[in-house]
């Protein structure tokens, strides 16, 4: 690891992709190099089953307009859920009687 104040050495340059990300993107080029992906999605669209083209059109939602915020709730959707920490500096210990039965 580079010490404070020196640049960097070895490894992976600032924003490049890792070697998984390329071959799966090779993959993806691969496929789609064999297939037309706008035909495709048409041909998946007028399906007739309404899961694949529910799927379908919440992923290209997904990609064009991004996951909706997903509400973090409590028990039974009521509000935020809320950790409270106390931090207790001091606690004083029981007295309690000693083994030989003395105080």
């Amino acid at each position: 690891m580079a010490k404070k104040g020196q640049p960097k050495t070895g490894g992976r340059k600032k924003g490049g992709r890792n070697k998984a990300t390329k071959d799966v993107q090779s993959f993806v080029d691969a496929v789609f190099s064999k297939v037309d992906p706008i035909a495709l999605c048409n041909k998946l669209l007028a399906s007739e089953d309404e899961k694949v083209v529910a799927g379908v059109l919440k992923m290209l939602m997904e990609y064009r307009f991004g996951k909706p915020a997903q509400p973090v709730t409590g028990e039974n959707g009521q509000g935020p859920v809320l950790h409270k920490l106390e931090i207790i500096n001091h606690i004083e210990r029981p007295v309690r009687p000693s083994a030989l039965g003395t105080n």
